[in-house]
C-alpha cells in the first residue's frame, strides 16, 4: 500500500491520530523530508510510530509548522522490512546516499506504488523505488529545476505508470506531485484513503461491512464491485493476520491487477503485500 502526505508551508501538519492511522496502514518504516534553507533535509527508518513522531516533534519545534514537508509510510512489497529502505530519498545516483537515515540533498522523493520494470523481488539492497531512482530519475535530473518541467513531468508519469504516485520536494519548497493526490480539509494532499481508516480497529471487524468500504474507499460499494460476486463475510483469519482472499475472491483482481489492492495488505494467493 504506501501512503505519502504532503503538508504545504501554508498548512498545518495533520492531527496525530491521522498520522497514526497513516502509520497502522502502513507500518514497515516511516520517513518525512522537509525543504528549509535551500535544502530538503530527509529523515527516516523509524519502525515505530512514537519514533517518528517524536522526531518530528523536534523538527516543528525548531522551524515551526511553516515548512513543506513530506511523509512517507511504508508497506514492504520488496528488499524487506529495513530502515535502510524506507523513503523519502535523495535524488542521486548512489545507492548509499538512498539508504542513509540522515541526509541533505538538493532534491528528495517519495513513491506509493510499484515500478513494474523496475522491479527485483529478489534484491536485498534496494526495491523498485530505488531503483528507479538510481538508473531513471537521476538521470533525468540534468539541471536546475527539472523536476518544474512540464516534458519531464509526462515522462515520469509516463516510465511509472498510471497507478503509481510520486512526490518530489526541492531545496526551494517547491512539491510535485504525480499521479492522483486527494485533497482533504486540512489542506493536505494523500496518495491514498488509508489515512482515513484505523487498521487496529478495523483488523478486528469479522468482515468488511459496506459503511466500511464506503467510509474507507470514499466511493459507494456498487460502483467498485458486486457484491454478490465477492462475500467479506468471514474472510478475516485471525491466526494469520490476513483476510483469506485469493485472486479468484480479491475485490481487486476484477481489474486483472493485484497492485489495485488498498486494504487487505497481504495476499494469501502470492503471499506478499499489495500496493496501490
Amino acid at each position: 500500500m504506501c501512503i505519502i502526505v504532503y503538508k504545504p508551508n501554508t498548512s498545518n501538519f495533520p492531527k496525530k491520530d491521522i498520522l497514526k492511522n497513516c502509520f497502522s496502514n502502513n507500518d514497515d518504516g516511516a520517513g518525512y523530508m522537509y525543504a528549509v534553507n535551500g535544502k530538503v533535509i530527509i529523515r527516516k527508518g523509524f519502525m515505530k510510530f512514537k519514533e517518528f513522531w517524536d522526531d518530528l516533534g523536534k523538527t516543528r519545534k525548531k522551524y515551526g509548522d511553516n515548512i513543506p514537508c513530506v511523509m512517507h509510510f511504508r508497506i514492504s512489497t520488496q528488499a524487506g522490512i529495513n530502515p535502510t529502505i524506507t523513503h523519502p530519498y535523495p535524488v542521486s545516483d548512489r545507492l548509499d546516499d538512498l539508504r542513509q537515515l540522515r541526509s541533505v540533498a538538493d532534491v528528495g522523493v517519495a513513491h506509493n506504488g510499484i515500478i513494474d520494470f523496475t522491479s527485483d523481488y529478489k534484491a536485498l539492497d534496494r526495491n523498485d523505488t530505488m531503483s528507479f531512482v538510481l538508473d531513471y530519475l537521476s538521470l533525468i535530473a540534468d539541471r536546475k529545476d527539472w523536476y518544474t518541467d512540464a516534458s519531464k513531468r509526462k515522462l515520469i508519469a509516463n516510465l511509472i505508470g498510471v497507478h503509481n504516485k510520486l512526490a518530489i520536494l526541492s531545496g526551494d519548497g517547491h512539491c510535485e506531485l504525480i499521479g492522483d493526490f486527494i485533497s482533504d480539509t486540512d489542506g493536505c494532499m494523500y496518495s491514498n484513503y488509508s489515512y482515513t481508516i484505523d487498521y487496529s480497529r478495523a483488523k478486528s471487524f469479522p468482515a468488511i461491512t459496506e459503511k466500511d468500504w464506503e467510509d474507507y474507499y470514499g466511493h459507494e460499494w456498487d460502483d467498485m464491485i458486486d457484491d454478490d460476486y465477492i462475500k467479506y463475510e468471514n474472510m478475516w483469519n485471525e491466526k494469520d493476520n490476513v483476510y483469506d482472499f485469493t485472486k479468484e475472491t480479491c475485490p481487486y483482481t476484477v481489474y486483472g491487477d493485484c497492485s489495485w489492492c488498498c486494504d487487505c495488505r497481504r495476499c494469501k494467493e502470492c503471499n506478499m503485500y499489495l500496493t496501490v
